[in-house]
């Protein structure tokens, strides 16, 4: 395992085959690692021209170019010239003029189907005979598109802004770790980093567990010194609350402790979704959903328990400022069917951040017949609410209203395959 900790004394090399691996995560953390050994990095590019993080070696090499690059990022040009992706022109404009001579020679390979090759290097702002002959050669083939190129070929007023790549990424984070074979994840619940522990803690989530994985988790639940590890490990637990009373009511009697910290009793609540009318826990979600801090977890819980006897509590947070607690209230009017807060719900198509949750539980929740020939009609007047779907989207909303007909004691209309849980 390759731990932040780590990342001073290993190599480039290391480092982006941990990252294509899905053992670590592009924080903040690894990319200052990279930027130090830029040359490595484009070496390991050049060496794995067909890898699975393009996008980020790109985004490197925009932040800090090097000439060591220039052969992956023509090979990159070469394959895709019939459109190239913003950040390549733009890792070639920022390198500027090591670019020139190599995508001027790869012209010449593509001169009769040249692509954006021209625009690559109309956007060098090099003043060279040559580049002016490929505009020239442009504007012969269709005059517009020459005079797009003259134009972006002269216009560099004030040069190019800094970038920064660090906007597009978080400060910490951890791989997902849901894929991972069984040692692995409980190698990473043990590491000394607590993003790692949560997310190895979160892999086990909704999962049936094995008997290896209940010590390593209990464990973890009791004694880890972060709350939100606590609170996941307790939360991978759930599947097995209703075969032993006692895990059951060492939970409980944790939930109940006002005590103690939210993000370790929000776990607890959510994996006792199912036993609200055992006495205590449908009193301690309830209190945890006074609390600002545990509202967001105590709601999950009670959509989780399919009550409909707690509409009361989710109606004030549909539109909540509060981003998981909106999130969390959105999802259970879906699950509890609170039709009356679908337009509410339907609000929520035009904010990008709720947009796929507010898809779904509008899906499910909405007033409509419930039958398999009718979902196929709803489907459609859902893309026209929303101004159309997109593939994933579609997706999405399929998935709900088969599990609106499951839900109901129907045979799913889209597909019997694919899984419900919607997160």
């Amino acid at each position: 395992m390759l731990t932040p900790e780590q990342y001073s004394s290993a190599t480039a090399a290391q480092l982006l085959d941990a990252y294509e691996n899905a053992e670590v995560a592009f924080d903040h953390r690894l990319i200052h690692a990279l930027l130090g050994r830029m040359d490595g990095v484009a070496a390991w590019a050049c060496g794995n021209p067909d890898n699975d993080i393009l996008n980020e070696l790109l985004e490197l090499f925009c932040q800090s170019p090097t000439p060591a690059a220039l052969p992956f990022l023509i090979e990159f040009a070469r394959q895709y010239h019939d459109d190239l992706p913003e950040e390549l022109i733009e890792a070639f404009t920022r390198l500027g003029a090591p670019s020139l001579e190599a995508l001027l020679a790869l012209y010449e390979e593509k001169k009769e189907e040249p692509g954006e090759i021209p625009f690559a290097l109309a956007c060098l702002h090099i003043r060279d005979p040559r580049v002016e002959a490929v505009i020239a050669a442009a504007a012969a083939a269709d005059a517009e598109d020459g005079k797009f190129l003259r134009e972006v070929y002269s216009d560099h007023a004030g040069g190019m802004e800094p970038f920064d790549i660090f906007r597009h990424y978080p400060e910490e984070a951890a791989p997902d770790l849901r894929a991972y074979p069984l040692d692995r994840r409980l190698e990473f619940l043990a590491s000394g980093d607590v993003n790692y522990r949560l997310a190895a803690a979160a892999s086990f989530i909704d999962t049936e567990l094995d008997d290896k994985s209940v010590q390593p988790l209990l464990t973890c639940a009791r004694g880890d010194e972060h709350p939100m590890v606590r609170g996941l490990a307790w939360q991978a637990l759930e599947s097995r609350v209703d075969g032993d009373k006692e895990l059951r009511a060492e939970m409980k009697a944790r939930l109940a402790d006002a005590k103690a910290d939210f993000d370790e009793r929000g776990g607890i609540a959510v994996a006792l979704a199912q036993h609200m009318a055992e006495p205590g826990v449908r009193e301690a979600v309830e209190q945890l959903h006074t609390v600002p801090e545990g509202r967001a977890r105590a709601i999950e819980a009670m959509w989780r328990s399919f009550d409909k006897s707690f509409d009361s509590f989710v109606t004030p947070h549909i539109e909540d400022p509060d981003s998981e607690v909106r999130q969390q209230a959105i999802l259970a009017a879906g699950y509890l069917g609170m039709g009356s807060e679908a337009a509410r719900i339907e609000k929520q198509f035009q904010d990008p951040d709720f947009r796929d949750d507010a898809l779904f539980a509008y899906a499910l929740c909405c007033r409509a017949e419930v039958s398999r020939p009718f979902m196929k009609k709803l489907l459609r007047q859902i893309d026209k609410l929303a101004q159309g779907l997109d593939g994933e989207e579609v997706k999405t909303v399929m998935q709900a209203l088969d599990l609106r007909l499951e839900m109901h004691g129907l045979k799913p209309v889209f597909s019997s395959e694919e899984g419900h849980a919607h997160d």
